[in-house]
């Protein structure tokens, strides 16, 4: 809930002209000021319908800028009849903006007033700020406004829980009876800026984290909140976002929500995973999808402008959309894993059947009728392959360079993987075949890849991790995606794209290179505790997950 009061002083910009023209002040021109109350309450009722405590407002009295000097004099008053002290802060906003953009922290306190603001502010008692706007505020012209904030000994965000009973398949559950939205998010951002929240920092208009596991990432900007700023506040709120079943559940009983939809929040905070993405963005495919804020993610498929994830709701696609590979079929459900191509997609169901979908120009979604028991699957640009419980593989689609014709030959498969038209096969005893297009020697196995336990494709190259921590890499290298970085070791899991190669090490951190024309290099700074990593030859684009597990 938030209250406010806004106050224009008479004849503002009259004094503030002559002030600056008297002292020649080239550093701020300050030709109008607003003051601005703003009252931060929440209001939680799990088991009461009323709650009598009276949230604080903020009254504005004068805003006065005393003549020949840049020190503005702030008397305000927080009426609150039943608490003696509350808690105050207070921003500057350039312009009238209402954006993180727009904001100045008031640093500059003068004259002792630095007293009149805080933790335990007096209430019912006008109180006075001198502030030395010139101090904090270094721009040649503009606007300024003043909003003092003032909460109680409430929370931050209004939560009244609804508690869903347990039945025969699901927990009990309590769910916030509305969503929560980045309007609602914004008077929190402006709250954590104005008390220097140690954990957070403004930088050009956007919040980063401070240490911690959100060191350095974007947490919120403009007037928007990150995925990654909404875990953050969930932590500190102990709430976290409600999973796709849950609202699906919410939805479905009569419980008096309010709203429920994919911002909304369910009490108790579980770690949920935290989702990467950068690189290309052609058609939004690293604008990770927001319903993936409570997941736990176990696969990554990377397309050539798109992104599937599979989590424990299912898979979640985002990014282009032209040839339906982003909208998922009804008959995709109990899925272990995914794999996509250009622009078609393959998920594998739980019973050992393949269901694909998307582009079909060469067959690579005419999943063969008999095909069953299958452990794995794998997508080239236009064809397809599946291994089977026996070790065999079955390819169809595209079969211009032999890729979908499998060799005879070929048994004790565990891994497979594609790439643009070639395949690679691993076998029980660490070797690996290829079959394809050898146009760039990419179905060459180089004689030292031997105990592999990890195979990947990029579109024209080709991957091989050993058992002790190192790559072998083979095939097309005109952008450097052979190229290994000195030194590379501990490597636990590969991926190819379409030019460039990627590896996961031991310690969660990711190593990338190859050409960066479309970004695929530029790793987020303080990226660690990686678990999972995308998988796609056409991929101009990374997308990772950290797991956050113990």
């Amino acid at each position: 809930m938030l209250q406010g009061n806004r106050f224009f002083p008479a004849n503002l910009n009259a004094i503030y002209s002559e002030a600056i023209m008297n002292l020649k002040i080239p550093f701020a021109i300050i030709s109008q000021a607003l003051l601005a109350s703003l009252a931060l309450v929440a209001v939680e009722s799990a088991t009461a319908a009323v709650n009598s405590n009276v949230p604080p407002s903020v009254v504005v009295i004068q805003a006065v800028q005393r003549p020949g000097t840049t020190y503005m004099d702030i008397d305000y008053r927080v009426n609150d009849p039943d608490d003696a002290t509350v808690q105050t802060a207070a921003l500057a906003f350039v312009n009238g903006g209402t954006s993180l953009s727009n904001v100045i922290k008031i640093s500059t306190l003068v004259e002792g007033t630095s007293t009149n603001i805080g933790s335990s502010t007096p209430a019912n008692v006008t109180r006075r700020l001198t502030w030395n706007v010139v101090a904090d505020w270094n721009t040649n012209f503009g606007n300024v406004q003043v909003e003092i904030l003032a909460k109680d000994g409430r929370g931050l965000l209004p939560f009244h829980w609804i508690t869903l009973p347990p039945n025969a398949l699901n927990p009990e559950i309590t769910i916030n009876d509305r969503p929560i939205y980045d309007a609602d998010l914004l008077p929190i951002w402006y709250w954590l800026i104005a008390t220097y929240e140690p954990a957070v920092q403004l930088v050009n208009g956007q919040i980063l984290g401070v240490g911690g596991s959100y060191s350095s990432n974007l947490l919120a900007e403009g007037t928007s909140t990150t995925i990654l700023g909404r875990w953050f506040l969930w932590e500190r709120f102990n709430i976290r976002s409600a999973s796709g079943s849950e609202i699906t559940r919410a939805k479905a009983g009569r419980y008096g929500f309010q709203s429920v939809d994919k911002y909304s929040v369910s009490r108790g905070f579980k770690t949920p995973d935290r989702i990467y993405a950068w690189g290309s963005d052609s058609f939004g495919a690293v604008d990770i999808a927001s319903s993936l804020e409570s997941v736990s993610a176990t696969s990554i498929a990377l397309g050539t402008a798109f992104t599937l994830l599979l989590s424990d709701d299912g898979i979640t696609a985002w990014g282009v959309t032209n040839a339906g590979q982003t909208t998922i079929p009804s008959n995709a459900t109990n899925v272990v894993a995914i794999a996509a191509g250009h622009a078609h997609c393959l998920a594998l169901r739980a019973d050992g059947k393949v269901v694909a979908w998307g582009l079909n120009s060469d067959g690579q979604t005419e999943v063969p009728s008999e095909l069953s028991n299958v452990v794995a699957i794998a997508g080239g640009v236009y064809h397809s392959l599946a291994l089977q419980s026996g070790g065999t593989v079955v390819a169809w689609g595209q079969d211009k360079f032999h890729q979908s014709t499998v060799p005879s030959d070929l048994n004790g498969v565990v891994a497979i993987a594609a790439g643009n038209s070639h395949n690679l096969a691993l076998k029980s005893n660490g070797t690996v075949v290829g079959w394809g297009d050898n146009t760039h020697g990419q179905i060459n196995v180089p004689p030292n890849a031997t105990n592999v336990v990890g195979i990947a494709g990029g579109f024209n190259h080709s991957l091989a991790l050993k058992a002790d921590g190192t790559i072998v890499v083979w095939g097309d290298n005109d952008s450097g995606q052979l190229n290994l970085p000195p030194n590379l070791s501990n490597v636990v899991a590969i991926a190819g794209g379409f030019d460039h190669s990627l590896a996961l090490k031991a310690d969660g951190t990711i190593v990338v290179w190859g050409p960066n024309n479309y970004g695929a290099l530029d790793v987020p700074s303080g990226l660690s505790g990686i678990d999972l990593i995308g998988v796609g030859c056409m991929a101009h684009h990374v997308v990772v997950v950290d797991k956050r597990t113990p």
